[in-house]
């Protein structure tokens, strides 16, 4: 039956098989590399489920078709059996055509048959000669040959015009030059080679596509890296099938991937840690990662860190060292003071003291603590950045009873951040003996941070699961701080980070924080409008605010 091929691509070979059929030639198109795969995946046993419950369970399924899809709500039973993968399964044998001619006309072959020479990931193109002469090549072409078969059974009738007439202007070029027809080396003659492909010749895309679309699942190929670790979130659907996909990560992305792991619960704690399960390769979380121009060290799962906030990351220092030289351009950024209220192990603070800034910087969680401070010793930033084991509200109020100046303070807490606004409508305490049986007019009020007489800017990150996302942050904002926060005016601005999940964005609102007096005038609901001072009952509140955000992210 004869076949032609052609190339579409240098990396997906697309080909067009014409059927001889009676009454016409209908014509198809299909993926070359996914029609071995499927060929690989039916005819063999891959199917291997191993049952951790019921070890005297069956060991293969043949070529019967795999296990339907687990729903989210399945029994136990289903949830312990696991499936992995038989990596000799996926080795088959090609046979296509090949051209064997002369050295020299190899780059010419090449050139003008671009479009039918096979190419195929870890297969090459020319080879040597397969009948031991050091001047011929043989050049590997996209028609692939039935078995049964012989080099005898190809003639140029059944390959593609492009070919054939390469073929044919090549023999007659030869057969006018005597040097070139008497050379033993010269005969341009057709053959049959057998190519190996195997389970390496295929992408994590390519395995996992083709051994979840019987199951008519999505493959799960996605996965964040933090160093030599590749961090997976699989829905419940994809549980028994965890090892495979890891092992198969693992297998492509060796040696740079090194551990698999994969996230077994949500971020239930106010440390905003998850549970992490190791699905492959060593158990060995510890972790160093270069971001910002600093290296930031720390065990993944006793902190929180996303690889994927490297551009939020870099956009929020950039733009305060801008935002400060161009409201101070005569001053150096050892004169610009920032305040990190939830610093985590130092993404934002350790780059910003390696430009030279001053930067107080805290984290509630004690393991983040270790190793922000380990962080600032090894980026030699001790100078100019001081860690802090706080509660958040503790951090903002202690540092403004003391009157330290800031010209910025960073929130990276989207789960909760928000919540930690109305500390900066607080009023201060008196201060002096003798006023506390006076009564105050409402307008000589003083709040907790209007002793700065530049106004500092305020940057703090959200979670938004609403059609307008942008709206719905600020009027958020604006309750939580007593003042209305308008996008555009007054240096109010919104950036919309990223897209945690389907319908759910993060955000960064930026904007200069108001007096006290301003924040009073914003109306009368909530907390607006009311006094508040450091009490035990704050600080408990901000712990209670982490634990039941956190539950929702």
């Amino acid at each position: 039956m004869p076949a032609s091929v052609r190339l579409q691509s240098a990396s997906i070979l697309v080909f067009e098989v014409q059927q001889v059929v009676r009454g016409g030639s209908p014509k198809w198109s299909c993926d070359f590399q996914s029609n071995i795969m499927l060929k690989i995946l039916w005819g063999s046993d891959i199917w291997r489920p191993k049952t951790v419950s019921k070890p005297t369970m069956s060991t293969g399924c043949g070529s019967t078709a795999p296990p339907a899809p687990r729903d989210a709500g399945a029994s136990s039973t289903v949830q312990q059996e696991e499936f992995t993968l038989d990596r000799a399964a996926f080795t088959r044998t090609l046979r296509v055509v090949a051209l064997r001619l002369p050295t020299k006309l190899c780059n010419a072959a090449v050139k003008q048959l671009q479009n039918h020479v096979l190419r195929l990931r870890h297969v090459k193109a020319i080879l040597k000669s397969d009948d031991g002469n050091d001047e011929r090549r043989v050049v590997l072409l996209a028609t692939e040959v039935e078995e049964g078969k012989t080099g005898d059974d190809i003639t140029l009738a059944d390959l593609p015009a492009p070919v054939k007439a390469f073929v044919e202007a090549a023999k007659e070029e030869q057969a006018s030059d005597p040097i070139i027809s008497s050379s033993p080396s010269s005969p341009i003659s057709l053959t049959i080679h057998q190519v190996i492909m195997d389970y390496n010749c295929f992408t994590v895309e390519e395995v996992l596509k083709q051994f979840f679309a019987p199951l008519q699942m999505e493959a799960p190929t996605s996965f964040e890296t933090i160093d030599h670790v590749a961090h997976i979130n699989l829905r419940d659907a994809y549980l028994p099938y965890k090892r495979l996909i890891a092992q198969v990560i693992l297998d492509k992305n060796s040696p740079r991937i090194r551990t698999v792991v994969n996230k077994t619960g949500n971020i239930e704690t106010r440390f905003r840690t998850f549970p992490l399960e190791v699905l492959a390769g060593e158990n060995n979380l510890e972790v160093s990662v270069r971001e910002s121009g600093a290296t930031f060290h720390f065990n993944y799962a006793e902190v929180y860190w996303n690889s994927r906030l490297s551009t939020e990351h870099g956009r929020l220092i950039h733009s305060i060292t801008k935002q400060f030289q161009a409201r101070h351009p005569r001053s150096p950024l050892a004169a610009c003071v920032v305040w990190d209220v939830f610093a985590g192990v130092g993404p934002f603070a350790v780059p910003l003291g390696v430009k030279g800034c001053v930067v107080h910087a805290n984290d509630l969680n004690p393991r983040s603590h270790h190793y922000l401070l380990a962080n600032i010793n090894k980026n030699k930033v001790d100078c100019h950045v001081t860690p802090y084991n706080e509660d958040g509200r503790v951090f903002l109020r202690e540092r403004a009873r003391r009157r330290l100046p800031v010209h910025h303070v960073i929130m990276n807490l989207p789960a909760s951040a928000l919540e930690f606004l109305d500390e900066f409508s607080a009023q201060r305490e008196r201060e002096e003996e003798g006023k506390e049986g006076q009564e105050e007019e409402e307008e000589e009020a003083e709040g907790l941070f209007d002793y700065l007489e530049e106004r500092p800017y305020v940057h703090v990150h959200c979670f938004s699961k609403a059609d307008d996302p942008t709206t719905e942050a600020l009027a958020h904002a604006s309750d939580a701080l007593g003042c209305e926060l308008l996008n555009g005016k007054n240096g109010v601005s919104v950036h919309r980070v990223r897209d945690v999940a389907p319908k759910k964005e993060m955000l960064c609102i930026s904007f200069p924080l108001p007096r006290y007096s301003e924040l009073r005038r914003g109306g009368g609901g909530g907390k607006r409008g009311t006094k508040r001072t450091l009490d035990e009952e704050g600080k408990g509140d901000s712990k209670a605010v982490v634990q039941s955000n956190a539950k929702e992210e």
